[in-house]
């Protein structure tokens, strides 16, 4: 159990550290909704793919990825209190259900 855990403490540093440096998590570890709103796709080249270049494609997947912030801020407090993996993370745990949506979703 305690290698199960190191090694899911490292995968959510690390990916932590990537989405607070993205700015995709506040300082307070909660998810930044503005930026998957407005801002996730005005760093892409939305010329690399055809998918990218489709407006509509962009509208529906910045959509699905709200969505998926507000599935992950539905969940009452004490369902992610009654896991123990998602207690142990606090408020990573509503990061780590949006990330499984998102990943369900993609």
């Amino acid at each position: 159990f305690q290698d199960f855990t190191y090694q899911w403490d490292s995968k959510l540093s690390n990916l932590t550290c990537v989405l607070k440096t993205m700015g995709y998590i506040k300082e307070d570890l909660t998810l930044n909704r503005p930026a998957f709103e407005t801002e996730f796709f005005k760093e892409a080249d939305v010329s690399a793919t055809d998918n990218l270049a489709d407006p509509i494609w962009r509208q529906k997947t910045t959509g699905m990825l709200t969505d998926c912030i507000d599935t992950s801020n539905s969940i009452p407090p004490a369902q992610i209190d009654n896991n123990p993996l998602s207690r142990r993370y606090g408020p990573l745990a509503r990061c780590m259900i949006f990330m499984k949506c998102a990943k369900v979703n993609l």
